[in-house]
């Protein structure tokens, strides 16, 4: 059961932005919003997929599907909205991060040891999904200094908490570290948000 409320929750996750989204496209406007989690949406997704390929786990690639798509729509929105520094902040990140994963897939494929492939990808994973979960944060200092913490999406950061919790409990019972571990990080920095909030 944990894997299936994992994808729930990371479903709900993953479409936590669309009413801030929205808001925004009808404001004309990011306002506030952070979109550096965007990029780092479509990136992890993909990482996810390649891993559940190498892993032969279905249950994962379904919880990160959706993510390839809501994360390329929330992406092509904020690029509408942005000044300039920030869409090319955003788009260098998602061409870099993409390539990586990309990259870290063809070289998976070319490994015969299926163990060694399964690693690779799931060690360029572990760096996404950090980089993801910490993402809400890279706004923390001006949180702090203006006392106002609207960047951070609430939803999102709720959703981030039951992710995380169902895929911790999920990796321990299939005894998978690359599922486990960032998990643990990412009920950390959910926890970090719901703080700040």
């Amino acid at each position: 059961i944990a894997p299936i409320i994992g994808i729930i929750f990371n479903n709900i996750l993953l479409l936590a932005h669309i009413p801030t989204i929205l808001a925004c496209r009808r404001k004309g406007t990011l306002g506030e919003v952070n979109p550096m989690p965007f990029p780092l949406i479509v990136a992890n997704s993909l990482s996810w997929c390649f891993y559940s390929v190498c892993s032969r786990d279905p249950l994962v690639f379904c919880g990160n599907f959706g993510g390839c798509i809501s994360g390329l729509w929330y992406y092509s929105s904020a690029l509408q909205l942005a000044d300039a520094p920030t869409r090319l902040r955003v788009e260098t990140t998602l061409i870099v991060l993409v390539s990586v994963v990309g990259l870290t897939g063809f070289a998976a494929s070319m490994v015969q040891d299926v163990v060694a492939a399964k690693s690779l990808i799931g060690y360029i994973s572990l760096g996404t999904v950090f980089f993801l979960f910490s993402s809400p944060l890279s706004t923390v200092v001006e949180i702090v200094n203006k006392k106002n913490a609207d960047s951070i999406n609430r939803p999102f950061a709720c959703a981030q908490l039951m992710n995380c919790l169902s895929w911790l409990v999920y990796g321990l019972m299939v005894n998978d570290l690359f599922i486990a571990l960032p998990n643990i990080f990412g009920i950390v920095m959910a926890i970090t948000q719901g703080l700040l909030i």
